[in-house]
């Protein structure tokens, strides 16, 4: 946890060192029980935006077998590293499943910036989260998202208007765009 952790501090990576994880992650896998090294070896994977098909199928795997015991901050360094590296993960229609579950019923629990980082993450492999819709949009969760720092806030709905646009785009039950359009005028 430590040494992967370091290497994304220093985003530093070599062939040996990805392969070294694959391995670790191809014979233990699921029988890990340290779930913030699963989720730490996501982050890393995302930072340095290394997409081997060994490590991701395992962490989606891992998902689908530990899904109750991972906390609300292990799922969000977990979920969007599919989507930020386009790549489906193995099982798909359950590991899809039991996410949307997840996030369902820990809704209130995430902080808004990374709810939004995971549900734009699943825009970008055509996965369209209408179900969140209602909840995303709603004054309350914009209520939590404006007690953020000016610079999440700034990022976050930059991500909600890629969300709202592309959610109106690509999505037919879809019933948006629910953000305003902007009226400044630019160069």
């Amino acid at each position: 946890l430590a040494i992967v952790y370091s290497f994304t501090q220093l985003q530093y990576s070599n062939q040996d060192f990805i392969r070294a994880l694959e391995k670790i992650i191809k014979l233990k896998g699921c029988q890990i029980k340290e779930h913030d090294l699963m989720a730490t070896i996501s982050n890393y994977c995302q930072v340095l935006r290394i997409r081997s098909p060994v490590i991701l199928e395992g962490l989606g795997q891992y998902f689908i077998e530990c899904h109750k015991n991972l906390t609300v901050t292990q799922v969000s360094a977990l979920a969007p590293v599919f989507g930020h590296l386009d790549f489906h993960p193995p099982n798909g229609f359950k590991f899809w499943e039991l996410l949307e579950f997840y996030l369902d019923v820990k809704f209130n629990q995430f902080l808004p910036a990374d709810m939004i980082n995971i549900l734009v993450s699943f825009l970008y492999i055509e996965k369209y989260p209408i179900n969140f819709t209602s909840k995303l949009f709603n004054p309350f969760f914009m209520d939590r998202l404006h007690s953020q720092s000016n610079d999440v806030v700034a990022m976050s709905r930059q991500q909600l208007k890629l969300f709202d646009t592309t959610m109106k785009l690509e999505c037919r039950g879809y019933e948006g765009p629910y953000l305003p359009k902007e009226t400044q005028a630019r160069s």
